[in-house]
């Protein structure tokens, strides 16, 4: 039958392509995302914690203790209401005597919930994915130290959703690679081990704050809180320096093509780059019924990279990208202008190299263009870099048509 309107966000769909980012519905249990909820059923001596995403019409728990459910029908749950408003946390602490909640199938039948606690799981892009929640089968008060708590916890939670969205990206694109094997084990080598640092930390700084939550030293949780943050972010550089692995798609020259609707994809791209970035940046495309035959993958990875790197080295308070497309006997033709610093003639030889960036040092990051010259040349075009009338980085593709 359906949602009630009345119990959806009024950002539902964009709400929902978001979340099918992550890729985590039903998803298999982990260890990380465990020790959240143990944490939160332990310092609130609490008999539920559900780490609970909202699906279309069920809620599903990516981590359930207290309780054998693993889903239940979205619209009598109550993370629905936790999410209709995703800036503060939803208390009932008698659901019997709530009027949303007094006929749920929830609080009627088995379970028989009373009480709850859950703060939404809100992540950059500003949508609520589900919550982070505490049940109890009787009527309980919440005090203020248990909302903090569990607003830490809920942090730490959206910290290990990006980072198992970002895990998810590598292995999609591994599932579409084929040759050149040794390239690709040596990038999948490098990430997973310097991924296993960060992650072993993350997972000890978790046990470490449960221990001084319960002893009541909330500065030093919040000191640890820190620390968790930077370790977060320190793997997320190493998963997204690991994304030119793209570059290994050999087949691209033997595929079909399919037709490609480039407004389409660079709304795809924008939605990745608005997520990546916190600074301000607009992409300027006008052919906005531009299609043509071609690799819709490929294109994807070649436009996000260079956006991506024009963003990055940016010197503008707000980054300019200009793109303008066109088909030209036989060829489609990309021409992508930004407003940054340029690069200079001598760098640009070799800004192709792997780890070479567009100031000639040698960085994880310089691996974006190198992807963008492997794909190019596995589709038997070209692309070259020049400065454009307002100084700044001009990429000019030229590809042949796909059959």
């Amino acid at each position: 039958m359906g949602m009630p309107t009345h119990l959806l966000p009024k950002n539902e769909a964009k709400r929902m392509d978001s979340l099918r980012s992550y890729g985590i519905l039903d998803s298999d249990y982990e260890e990380s995302f465990e020790a959240i909820t143990d944490l939160a059923k332990g310092i609130n001596d609490c008999p539920v914690a559900l780490i609970s995403i909202l699906d279309k019409e069920r809620q599903w728990f990516k981590s359930h203790k207290g309780t054998s459910i693993r889903e239940s029908n979205r619209k009598d749950s109550f993370c629905t209401h936790a999410i209709l408003n995703p800036e503060a946390p939803l208390i009932i602490e008698d659901a019997e005597l709530d009027e949303r909640f007094k006929d749920s199938p929830l609080v009627v039948q088995e379970p028989k919930f009373r009480s709850y606690l859950g703060i939404p799981l809100v992540n950059k892009e500003q949508m609520a994915l589900g919550s982070l929640c505490i049940l109890d089968f009787k009527p309980r008060k919440f005090e203020k130290e248990t909302v903090e708590k569990m607003q830490l916890l809920s942090v730490i939670t959206i910290d290990l959703l990006e980072n198992y969205r970002r895990n998810r990206m590598i292995k999609d694109l591994i599932t579409d690679m084929d040759g050149q094997k040794e390239r690709l084990n040596q990038f999948a080598a490098k990430a997973a081990h310097d991924l296993k640092g960060p992650v072993r930390s993350i997972q000890q700084l978790i046990d470490l704050l449960g221990a001084k939550i319960e002893s009541g030293d909330s500065e030093k949780a919040k000191e640890i809180m820190s620390m968790i943050k930077d370790q977060a972010s320190g793997a997320t550089e190493i998963v997204d320096s690991s994304l030119g692995m793209a570059r290994n798609v050999d087949r691209l020259k033997t595929k079909k093509g399919e037709m490609v609707e480039l407004k389409e994809v660079i709304d795809e791209i924008e939605s990745i780059l608005r997520y990546q970035y916190d600074r301000p940046f607009k992409l300027a495309f006008e052919a906005r019924d531009f299609s043509f035959r071609g690799h819709k993958m490929a294109y994807k990875r070649i436009l996000l990279n260079i956006f991506s790197n024009s963003i990055k080295h940016s010197d503008k308070e707000e980054v300019f990208i200009e793109l303008i497309p066109e088909l030209t006997e036989g060829h489609v033709k990309l021409q992508i202008d930004d407003n940054g610093p340029g690069i200079a003639r001598h760098l640009r030889a070799n800004l192709f190299e792997l780890y070479t960036t567009g100031k000639g040092k040698k960085s994880t990051s310089g691996i974006g263009l190198n992807t963008v010259k492997g794909l190019v040349d596995r589709m038997n075009g070209e692309v070259e870099i020049s400065t454009n009338q307002i100084k700044g980085a001009r990429f000019t593709l030229r590809v042949p048509l796909a059959n």
